[in-house]
């Protein structure tokens, strides 16, 4: 073979045994004399024993099985009658590396496929542990803030009993909600205003409680306005520029 293999997989497919023919003469002559390609051998050795060290037992398939069976006949057949019992352990040979390049081709895939699952769920655990540090960081900027307000909001007349407090800062512009409302029927969510002392009621969040447990979130507000009070009211999903909606929670401002 003149240069290195172009083909990294070469390497996978020779350390489980699965490179035949010609391409096996020629990566086995290759490697002998380049050390580069026997470390990358060696590697890939390597991690197929980890994988087999680390995979958790894992039962052949039918499929696999059935392969093996017809192999052996297969082997079986190729040998004369009266040269099996001198030979017989060669077949059994290549039926048991066989058997181990198809159950590490099986562990490898799986593991694989393991490891991608493992990465998603670590990406979504990271993404949700940095919101919760920003928001943190974002609720103890606002409980050092000089104009800290608490307001809290009780449900409406003829609405289910519910409760829920806003914690805002009109300096810095911003605000929390904790509140306990039922879950919104469907295609509908729920949204908070702020009601200033001048002018139209400004939206300061969306959103949909999941049952049993209660909403928290942060929002940002516009900066320097006067609020008279707070009020929450049932709209579409996803919200509307104006409150057209029944009122469910309201408080004013002290």
């Amino acid at each position: 073979m003149t240069g290195h293999p172009i083909r990294e997989e070469d390497f996978e497919l020779r350390a489980l045994g699965a490179l035949e023919g010609l391409e096996r003469e020629e990566l086995e002559s290759h490697v002998s004399e380049c050390p580069a390609c026997a470390q990358r051998l060696a590697e890939a050795r390597g991690r197929l024993t980890l994988l087999a060290l680390v995979a958790p037992p894992t039962e052949p398939s039918a499929e696999i099985l059935h392969r093996l069976r017809q192999r052996i006949r297969e082997e079986a057949a190729a040998v004369p009658l009266s040269a099996q019992s001198s030979r017989w352990a060669i077949p059994w040979t290549a039926v048991a590396m066989a058997a181990a390049c198809m159950l590490l081709a099986v562990l490898a895939v799986s593991m694989w496929a393991q490891n991608r699952r493992l990465d998603r769920q670590l990406g979504v655990l990271r993404s949700q542990q940095q919101a919760q540090e920003r928001q943190n960081r974002e609720m103890a900027k606002l409980a050092a803030a000089p104009d800290l307000m608490i307001v809290s909001l009780a449900s409406s007349p003829g609405t289910p009993k519910a409760e829920a407090r806003v914690v805002c800062s009109m300096q810095m512009g911003m605000l929390y909600y904790d509140g306990d409302l039922q879950p919104t029927p469907p295609k509908q969510s729920y949204q908070l205003w702020l009601i200033p002392m001048q002018g139209e009621p400004i939206n300061a969040g969306v959103f949909n409680p999941v049952a049993g447990e209660n909403s928290r979130w942060m929002s940002k507000i516009p900066a320097g306005v006067a609020p008279k009070s707070f009020a929450v009211t049932l709209e579409p999903a996803g919200g509307v520029p104006h409150p057209t909606g029944p009122q469910v929670l309201a408080g004013p401002v002290s």
